[in-house]
């Protein structure tokens, strides 16, 4: 009467399978979907100091509509030693560490999604063979993702200027000396 196949068994193994397949893959694509999207600046900006060495910002833009969160950052000094070998040393921030990025609106006139991290860098880093390295982690408020995102800079990617606002990675020139005479002044 009600005997079960072989082939019951497998229709109902294979469709299980399948459902389980497309499951996975959905829940990937909506991973993908929640992912921390982090911009970090092609250049550096760079304002040269007289005594503490040379003051530097690099741009990072949060394009998540939601707040990125653990938020850890690193700027390091690489040079060449010998046969492949290069030793690093870690800059510190300017400024006291920060531990969130707030969310993506274009709403939000402050733009307190786009953040300049500010290092003192030594006049040697354009003299040397070296480049810096800076590295950023972040993960996102709900889902927990990470981001991981690292840019080499070496010193044709240093640029005079300041950021323009927002979510913009251009850097606006300006004419240093002038600055220097202002802040003399001051």
């Amino acid at each position: 009467m009600n005997e079960i196949t072989v082939i019951d068994i497998i229709s109902v193994v294979f469709t299980g399978v399948i459902s389980g397949v497309v499951a996975s893959i959905m829940f990937y694509i909506l991973l993908l979907a929640v992912r921390p999207k982090i911009y970090v600046s092609d250049n550096v900006c760079r304002v040269q100091t007289a005594n503490t060495g040379t003051l530097i910002h690099i741009k990072v833009v949060n394009k998540t509509h939601c707040m990125l969160t653990n938020v850890k950052y690193v700027l390091n000094f690489c040079k060449y030693i010998s046969d492949g070998v290069f030793s690093t040393d870690e800059i510190p921030p300017l400024k006291i560490p920060l531990t969130f990025i707030d969310k993506y609106s274009e709403k939000d006139e402050d733009a307190e999604y786009a953040v300049r991290f500010s290092y003192v860098i030594p006049s040697s880093v354009c003299v040397s063979d070296g480049w810096l390295e800076f590295s950023i982690y972040a993960e996102h408020e709900f889902s927990n993702t990470v981001a991981c995102v690292k840019k080499r800079y070496k010193c044709e990617n240093m640029i005079d200027g300041t950021f323009e606002s927002a979510s913009s990675m251009r850097i606006t020139s300006f004419n240093t000396e002038n600055i220097m005479k202002i802040r003399s002044k001051n």
